[in-house]
Order: C-alpha cells, then structure tokens, then sequence
C-alpha cells in the first residue's frame, strides 16, 4: 500500500493525491488536515499543526536545523504524529508520498518509513529541505523539467521524477473559434490565497476598460467593471471563449490554462520559498505570458496568435505501473523506483 500526505493549504496537494488514487485504483491511501470531499473512502483526517495553545513558550527551546515548525509540548501535533505512524502500521504502507512537509518527512525517516518528497517550484536550497531531500527514496516535480529553476543543485535534480504538470497530463489542447465580437478577460484565482490578485483587480479594470470582464474563484472585495462568477465547475469552457487569461502562478491554476492557448498575463502570489514568483520567471521566458507592467501603457501587445506551448513530457508510465503493482516487497519497489532515475 501506498501512503500519501498531503498539505493542508489551498486545494492542490489534495487534488494532486487524488490524481495518484484514480491512476493507483485501490493502492492508495491518503492522510491530510484538509478534509477530503472527494474519496472520502481512502482518506484520513489529522489534527492540524496549528498553535492549539498548549506549547512550551520558552524562546531558549531552540528550533532544530532540519526542520521548519517544531513547537514543544503541543498536544495536538503529538497527537497527529500518533495517528499518522498508527495508519502507517495499520495499512502496511510501504511508501509514503509526503507533499509537503519536512517535519512529516522527519518522521517518516526516522521510523524507518521510506518517503518519496515533493519538491514545489521556488528557492528550496534551505538545510531543511536539502535534508528532506536527502533523506527521500526519489524526488518528485509536478512540473516539467523546462520549468526548473537555475538555483536548483545538480544532485537535486538527478534525484527528481518530473511528472509534468498533473492535472494537464491527458488533457488535449482546446482552441475553440469565438462567435462574439466582445473581448473578454477572464481573472482565475484558486483557493490559497489571492492577495496580489486583489489588489491589481482596479488595474486590471482600468486597463481593460470597454471589455467584458469575468473573474472565477474566491474574490472577497468587489471592483467596478468586474463580474464575479465565484467558483465555476466548467471553468474550461470559460477559458476556451475569452480572449485574454489574468491568473496567478499555483501549480493548478497553470495546469489549467497551459492548454488553453490564449495569451495569459501573470500575477504572482507571495509565498515561502519565492514559489510562484519563480514560476513566473520560468514561464516568462515564453512569449505567450505578460506581466501587469507589460501591458501597463499598452495592452495590444496581447491581441496577437498565440503558439501552442507544449512541453514535451518526461513522465514515465513505468512509475505509476510500479506504484500500482500489488506483488512488489518494499524492498523491490524501492529499487524500481530508484532504478528509473539511474
């Protein structure tokens, strides 16, 4: 059995480990703080990590290097790390997937559970990360190795299985004619935060004034010029009959749109690790992505052919044929899958 923790922030560790449970087909079990609505069958809650007011606040505990959080006395991360080795044992899990968490991979490592780490885009060459690095079976990207950051250490990258964006992975390219004569702009935001997305909302209507313009997702002020639609089920086919893309740079939320071919102007959210900042690097590289500034005195620079971006994937079916193998000891899956990065 296959063991896989997923982060309780925004939705797309979830959604990631449910992308696992329908390619794994009973060889997957999942363990999150975030309830999951989705295959409720095979998922596990955990209490979360959050202060629960029953920490040893003495400032002279000092933080180990190899982690990231490590409040003292708390019950409630005693008691999910508890829970987590219980279900561990209970399901015989021969391997966990753990996106993501240094302190769970910890854990994991030293209770002799083989891990395979998820390594998210950004600046992660801190000791804690590099340890869990270290510490993992293999590495794993859900983005392609075009998208890989220069900072990355070579040993990093020999060690990761890029699976190419996951949610994108069998999905073909739609580029549907549009009957309407309006121009249409479409804001997308997901569900970990939109700060940055916000605040440019008066910009964006400002520089789009006379357009029709739609905003999906989680929007808590509302703009002049701006309809807001909430969160869509079709969100594909509103993208397919706009003009113009304006999200920020998750792993989902580019999933999503990198089929879609229409120009799409990035907005990057503050998060650890500089995470979607270094995605919109990468992805500027492109000529089918802008930035605000980019089109600040002129957005006609948008209303041009868009070329398809297709990134050749690197994922190799053999990986989650060997997850998915119900014969193999821990001991061969491990060596098949240390095998694919040789």
């Amino acid at each position: 059995m296959i063991g896989y923790y997923a982060h309780h922030h925004g939705s797309g560790h979830l959604t990631s480990a449910n992308y696992f449970a329908k390619k794994l087909k009973g060889r997957l079990k999942i363990f999150s703080s975030l309830e999951n609505n989705k295959n409720k069958e095979i998922s596990f809650l955990l209490p979360t990590e959050d202060p629960d007011g029953t920490a040893f606040h003495n400032s002279t505990v000092e933080l180990p290097s190899y982690l990231h959080y490590s409040p003292v006395g708390q019950q409630s991360i005693y008691e999910r790390s508890l829970l987590l080795l219980n279900y561990l044992k209970t399901f015989a899990i021969q391997l966990m997937i753990i996106d993501v968490s240094v302190e769970i991979a910890a854990l994991c490592r030293s209770s002799s559970v083989p891990y395979a780490y998820v390594r998210l885009p950004g600046n992660r060459n801190d000791k804690p990360h590099l340890d869990a690095f270290k510490g993992a079976i293999v590495l794993l990207a859900y983005f392609p190795e075009a998208l890989e950051s220069s900072n990355t250490p070579n040993w990093v990258k020999e060690k990761t299985i890029y699976t190419g964006f996951l949610s994108s992975e069998n999905r073909k390219s739609v580029s549907l004619p549009k009957i309407e004569t309006t121009k249409r702009v479409l804001i997308i935001s997901g569900k970990g935060g939109n700060d940055k997305l916000e605040s440019s909302a008066e910009i964006i209507a400002e520089i789009f004034k006379g357009y029709e313009i739609l905003a999906a997702g989680n929007f808590n002020k509302k703009v002049k010029g701006i309809r807001y639609l909430g969160f869509v089920n079709n969100l594909p086919s509103y993208l397919v009959k706009c003009d113009i893309i304006i999200c920020n740079c998750g792993l989902n939320t580019i999933a999503t749109v990198l089929p879609i071919h229409k120009p799409t102007v990035l907005i990057p959210e503050e998060r650890p690790f500089s995470e979607q900042i270094t995605m919109c690097k990468q992805l500027l590289k492109y000529n089918r992505f802008y930035t605000l500034k980019d089109i600040e005195s002129d957005c006609s620079v948008l209303f041009k052919d868009v070329e398809p971006l297709i990134f050749p994937s690197a994922l190799k079916q053999d990986f989650f044929k060997i997850l998915a193998e119900k014969n193999n000891t821990t001991s061969q899956l491990l060596t098949k899958l240390i095998d694919i990065k040789k």
